[in-house]
This record gives C-alpha cells, sequence and structure tokens, in this order.
C-alpha cells in the first residue's frame, strides 16, 4: 500500500516527498539544452516516471548501476554513459535514482 499511495498520490491527490524530488529532477533536466528524456527510478528499481524518448523500462538497469557503482565505494555516484547517437547521466537523490538522456553537443 505505500508504493500504491506514491504512485497515485493518495488522499486528495497531495504530492508526497518522493513524487516532490522527482518533479524537481525533472524539472531541473527539461532546462537543460539537448535533454531527451528522463526517468526515474524508485529504491526498489520502479518507474516513477518517465517522460520524453526515456523508456520506463530503463527504470531497473538505472536503479542497478546505481546501486552497483556504490559498490565500488562511492556513496553518490554519477554515472555517464556516452555514445555516438546518446548520452546518458544517472545519479541517485533521496533513493530516487534518475537517468537523464540527451543528444550530444
Amino acid at each position: 500500500q505505500h508504493y500504491h499511495q506514491h504512485m497515485h498520490g493518495g488522499a486528495g491527490g497531495a504530492a508526497k516527498p518522493l513524487d516532490a524530488a522527482v518533479e524537481k529532477a525533472l524539472a531541473n533536466a527539461q532546462g537543460d539544452n539537448g535533454v531527451v528524456g528522463v526517468v526515474a527510478a524508485d529504491y526498489h528499481g520502479l518507474c516513477l516516471s518517465a517522460k520524453g524518448s526515456a523508456p520506463s523500462a530503463a527504470a531497473g538497469w538505472v536503479k542497478s548501476l546505481v546501486n552497483t557503482a556504490k559498490l565500488i565505494g562511492d556513496d553518490s555516484p554519477i554515472i555517464c554513459i556516452e555514445a555516438d547517437a546518446l548520452n546518458i547521466h544517472i545519479a541517485e537523490e533521496t533513493n530516487t535514482a534518475v537517468a537523464v538522456y540527451s543528444i550530444p553537443s
């Protein structure tokens, strides 16, 4: 039931703190040039939000990458995946992993 409340806003549609963290990350990313998508995953790797070209199915992988990077020794890693056609930057804030998809400049 705890998960259900976060996904659907609970009684009266009031925003939960976790929802506020996701919306803040999404708003910050959307202001950047070249951003084409954002996906956010909760503590369990479940998709909280997917915007633009970021697939909701990537949420579990995003959280898994953050967890793996933490095992290497950094408590708050920033992961950068760079390819010819797409860059993905992944970070975690308040147990919410966020991946920002952008077109390389």
